[in-house]
């Protein structure tokens, strides 16, 4: 499966800058590095930002600036998604690889009420 970022315009220029610099991996981490930092803090583009930290993960896994881009994703995530809502899609993540039988009916429409829960006006319901 190819990762949501591979495709986002800002991804396929800094990759274009990469084949330029090849020979130096350091400051392609680095230059991708700052244009998520960019996107996330100057531009406000959070979903394009998100997509170059992904590519600073897949391109540069063992660096620094893997880490730093670990770190902003996670500070997007805790930004943007609930905590609610980021607990009961953990909670159908880590049981989906527990019971992967049970995961094609949940797929299905059969869910445990414990995870079907909506966001609505900054509260969290169970529907």
């Amino acid at each position: 499966m190819t990762p949501m970022w591979r495709g986002c315009d800002a991804c396929k220029e800094s990759r274009k800058k990469d084949e330029v610099l090849r020979y130096d991996d350091s400051t392609a981490q680095a230059r991708q590095y700052a244009a998520a930092y960019a996107l996330h803090y100057s531009d406000k583009n959070l979903a394009e930002a998100l997509r170059v930290y992904g590519l600073v993960l897949d391109d540069h896994p063992r660096t620094a600036e893997a880490e730093y881009a670990l770190a902003q994703v996670q500070n997007i995530i805790k930004e943007v998604v609930p905590p609610t809502v980021l607990l009961a899609a953990q909670l159908r993540l880590v049981l989906d690889y527990l019971e992967p039988d049970a995961a094609a009916g949940r797929e299905s429409g059969r869910q445990s009420s414990l995870f079907e829960e909506e966001v609505h006006e900054g509260s969290t319901v169970r529907s």
